[in-house]
């Protein structure tokens, strides 16, 4: 098993929403976050992490 780290930088209360545009972040949402990764091993491949969920509070 592999362990890493990962680190996002948000722009609170508002995250890129892929388009070019922003979402909001509201109070009480529960959002969910995976990696895709690049797995340069014996045999190259790409994966995804498992998902974290992160439930926000007032900011």
């Amino acid at each position: 098993m592999v362990i890493g780290r990962a680190r996002v930088l948000l722009n609170r209360p508002f995250v890129p929403d892929g388009l070019g545009g922003l979402l909001p972040i509201l109070p009480g949402e529960t959002w969910y976050f995976q990696y895709w990764f690049y797995d340069p091993g014996a045999t190259p491949s790409t994966g995804f992490s498992d998902a974290l969920g992160v439930t926000f509070t007032l900011f």
